[in-house]
């Protein structure tokens, strides 16, 4: 009786296997055939074992730079002797965007001569840029380093617990992670191979994977602290309330969600300013924020509803503990804002329901100049 009723499991469990084999091949068919993947790749980004993923190329030559690159690798050695550089580091805002030209430009109208290098990548969060930044020191030899920081969601970037899901392409990161006053790299998590291939099937991509990323939403919706106490790395898509809105409540400021993804970020801060500091260049950060801070539609939709966000919050807080750390920042936003009054539209490219726009032209223009007033007074001449 035992083996006939373990023959009809085994069945049973045989039998169910192929059905949702052929349930999900199927499905998958349909999703393929039938609509637009739900995920295009980047080609501006390749995968990379020590930062997670990052920019091709890895650096990019601005294009007033003393030394003829023409596309091929950077060579400070061939530059003009006693031009200083400036490394320019940031996400997306940064990353294939038009305002470190724009500074490098401005310098150059007011017959200041640099050699500047993008090293923005879509998606980074300090921990990253400070270890890319890291890797190209002493082949850039910058004199400065400007940070664009995105405060809405470079901080969490910077905090695995819980982590942020952008996409396939850019899953895993590595991170710093402090304890006692310790900092100690968390390195790259690289996907198992059934992880992978869920990661390209439209199936999971369009129907399992957001059922779990709203499971784990509203784990921390309700606990948000749960993830750092269990070191779960739960994922949340970066869009998610859950995952934002804490940081503009003056309620969780000290929650271990909150408190852990300041300390990471100031971690890396640290690191990047120590790094600097050993090699006489200096550091600046220019801080942003959501268009919700700026443009008035996008606030009356995300802000507005929800009177116990205070939109100002996160760039205070990181202005302050920048200062305490001897670290230069300029809070850009109050320039943004008087951009926004001066043309009558709005600073940031995004939807009005969409949390995911970048800034406008003219936006990127006020941040160019901003970089170019600081580095004009404190570069080299």
């Amino acid at each position: 009786m035992a083996y006939a009723f373990l023959k009809r499991t085994l069945a049973i469990a045989v039998s169910g296997t192929l059905a949702l084999a052929l349930a999900w091949g199927a499905a998958e068919a349909f999703f393929r055939f039938g609509y637009p993947p739900t995920y295009v790749p980047d080609t501006g980004l390749a995968p990379d074992g020590y930062l997670g993923w990052n920019s091709v190329p890895a650096v990019t030559p601005l294009p007033l730079n003393s030394a003829p690159h023409k596309g091929a690798p950077y060579d400070r050695q061939s530059g003009a002797p006693g031009i200083p550089a400036v490394a320019f580091v940031g996400d997306s805002f940064t990353d294939r965007k038009p305002w470190p030209d724009e500074a490098q430009r401005l310098l150059t109208d007011r017959g200041i001569a640099v050699d500047g290098f993008n090293l923005g990548v879509s998606g980074y969060g300090t921990t990253q840029e400070f270890l890319k930044l890291e890797q190209h020191f002493k082949d850039l030899t910058p004199q400065a380093v400007v940070v664009l920081f995105f405060a809405w969601n470079d901080l969490r970037d910077n905090y695995p617990y819980p982590e942020l899901f952008y996409g396939p392409q850019r899953a895993s990161r590595p991170y710093f992670l402090v304890s006692h006053g310790d900092v100690a790299l968390a390195p790259v998590r690289w996907s198992s191979w059934l992880q992978s291939r869920l990661l390209q099937s439209e199936v999971y991509l369009r129907v399992v994977n957001p059922s779990l990323r709203k499971v784990d939403a509203a784990i921390v919706r309700r606990w948000s602290d749960l993830p750092s106490s269990l070191g779960w790395r739960a994922k949340v898509y970066y869009e998610e309330d859950a995952g934002w809105h804490p940081f503009y409540r003056n309620d969780q400021a000290d929650t271990a969600y909150v408190r852990g993804a300041y300390e990471t970020t100031l971690a890396a801060f640290r690191k990047m300013r120590d790094l600097a500091r050993s090699n006489g260049a200096r550091l600046l950060v220019i801080g942003i924020d959501n268009a919700f801070t700026v443009d008035a539609d996008v606030q009356g939709h995300f802000i507005t509803p929800h009177p116990e966000l205070d939109m100002s919050l996160p760039l205070k807080r990181i202005g302050s503990l920048l200062e305490a750390e001897g670290i230069d920042f300029i809070d850009v936003q109050p320039e943004l804002v008087q951009l926004g009054r001066e043309t009558g539209k709005p600073v940031y490219d995004g939807p009005r329901d969409g949390l995911a726009g970048h800034l406008q032209p003219e936006g990127y223009q006020v941040i160019g100049s901003i970089a170019a007033r600081w580095l004009a007074e404190r570069l080299p001449r």
